[in-house]
């Protein structure tokens, strides 16, 4: 049977392999995917919190 852990790890490469198939992600899309990453770099880094500096349009976005 498989643990909590295993089942969330499955349908978190799901999301990110059907979000990153499509040939224009939606803005929602490449959201869920910033948050699903960053989740998992937290967790793997054991760390508090991260702030990822993006890019749009010239100007810097908080995520």
């Amino acid at each position: 049977m498989a643990t909590s852990s295993n089942l969330t790890g499955t349908l978190r490469r799901s999301l990110l392999i059907k979000v990153i198939s499509k040939p224009a992600p939606s803005k929602e899309d490449v959201n869920t995917v910033l948050e699903l990453t960053a989740s998992k770099v937290v967790e793997s880094l054991q760390a508090q919190s991260m702030t990822l500096y993006l890019v749009e349009s010239g100007e810097i976005a908080f995520k």
